[in-house]
């Protein structure tokens, strides 16, 4: 991020704005879908070649789509932008795309997303480690709001000047499934040379022997691991939706834990029956583990 350079986060409902020099945007999850992975992949350009398959079947195939990815820690953060929506919105805000410098994305610095940011009757906020907009109406009544964006990190811009171009996402989904089936099968392959104890001279010869890697067996194997990633993913967010969606006048979230496998959920009620809420939470398909006439608690498998 360039020194003394203002930062303004960028949102649908953002009052207009006055630009007298070049700034620095950040982009809210209104403006770009994320996703994030564990690969066996380490360099950037490998990302970038299975992106396609990672926003399988989440992208509109009609539309075109740029994407951003780095690595933070362990896992692969994929996010897909639509350029021509972005200039329109910064159109709209009175923010000349000449002045924008740099562009960032508030997953970005979700490592200091330490109080919500407000965005009017909405907020962005620190969910499971994904930066997220809610509505202010399931946040706690005592949060403390943040006017304004103050990250320092050091992070990884866009550059409007560098996205004009734009990538056909049905194009690269057809390239990226047969890319991230090879990352996975050259993953395959190095572990049996540890385990045999066979130095790098010999991984030839040791992929030689093992034909079936390359059997549709195998391919199918991978591609059925990758789906249930996907669905379990997909279950997360249904999740997230519903409970928000329920999380209204008389229901107030209070807790909400989210693993790979589990998750626990905390409803407070206060203007709402006990009954009226757990018929709604059972039509949605969410498990109540205990229900009172102050508290419901949600428990269950994804």
């Amino acid at each position: 991020m360039a020194k003394n350079k203002r930062l303004i986060l960028v949102y649908k409902d953002m009052p207009n704005v006055k630009i007298d020099d070049k700034v620095s945007i950040v982009l809210t999850p209104q403006n770009y879908i994320l996703k994030r992975e564990k690969l066996p992949i380490k360099k950037e350009y490998q990302a970038k070649r299975v992106v396609g398959s990672i926003f399988d079947n989440v992208l509109d195939d009609m539309e075109s789509y740029s994407f951003f990815i780095y690595k933070d820690l362990d896992e692969w953060i994929f996010i897909a932008y639509k350029i021509d929506e972005i200039l329109t919105l910064l159109e709209e805000k009175n923010i000349p795309i000449s002045q924008v410098q740099e562009v960032f994305f508030a997953q970005q610095f979700i490592k200091e997303l330490s109080n919500p940011i407000d965005m009017g009757s909405v907020a962005l906020i620190n969910l499971n480690n994904i930066a997220t907009v809610v509505s202010k109406m399931i946040l706690p009544k005592e949060s403390i709001y943040l006017d304004e964006i103050n990250f320092k990190s050091k992070v990884k811009p866009v550059f409007l000047k560098q996205t004009n171009s734009k990538i056909d996402s049905t194009v690269t989904k057809m390239v990226s499934v047969s890319l991230i089936i090879l990352a996975i099968l050259y993953f395959v392959e190095t572990q049996l040379v540890i385990k045999k104890g066979v130095g790098d001279s010999n991984i030839d010869e040791i992929s030689s022997d093992y034909p079936a890697l390359q059997s549709s067996y195998t391919r199918a194997s991978v591609l059925s691991k990758y789906r249930k990633i996907d669905k379990i993913q997909r279950l997360k967010r249904d999740l997230l939706k519903s409970v928000f969606a329920i999380s209204k006048k008389g229901v107030k979230l209070e807790k909400l834990n989210m693993s790979s496998t589990n998750y626990d959920i905390v409803l407070s009620l206060t203007n709402r029956s006990k009954d009226e809420v757990v018929k709604e939470l059972k039509s949605k398909g969410l498990k109540v583990h205990s229900a009172t006439s102050k508290e419901i608690i949600l428990k269950g498998k994804l």
